[in-house]
């Protein structure tokens, strides 16, 4: 498996389901919402799970698909947002995981489970740069 499709736009929105758990929300400091900590973005031996908004559109489904149980949030951010930070982004469709498992992609680097910092690095940036959608 390659570690980046450059077919994938930069542009492009990718989804992040998040557990309302202290481990993996932090405070907004600037307002009342919660956003994600790094720890929300735990990288798997094959990267970080996430879901390409193009493809659960193409489907009429929205981040809604992407959330398991009302508990669950989702968070939004731009592929840009990991390659610059030397990983990227490839499909990986899952069918154990419906409606949304055609459209579950991985962030990843080179090596899928890069050195511990890299992996924060890559974690931090999309925690940091992520928004809330549901």
């Amino acid at each position: 498996m390659t570690w980046d499709d450059p077919s994938i736009p930069d542009v492009e929105v990718l989804y992040r389901r998040v557990p309302d758990k202290p481990d993996f929300l932090v405070p907004d400091l600037l307002g009342d919402e919660k956003r994600p900590s790094r720890t929300a973005f735990q990288w798997d031996p094959d990267g970080i799970s996430v879901y390409r908004e193009s493809l659960l559109q193409s489907a009429s489904l929205d981040a809604s698909a992407v959330a398991k149980i009302p508990t669950h949030m989702v968070f939004g951010f731009c592929v840009v947002v990991p390659r610059f930070h030397g990983a990227g982004v490839v499909n990986d469709p899952v069918e154990d995981d419906p409606p949304a498992g055609f459209a579950h992609a991985l962030v990843r680097c080179e090596k899928p489970r890069p050195d511990k910092t890299r992996r924060r690095e890559v974690s931090t940036a999309l925690a940091d740069l992520s928004q809330r959608v549901l």
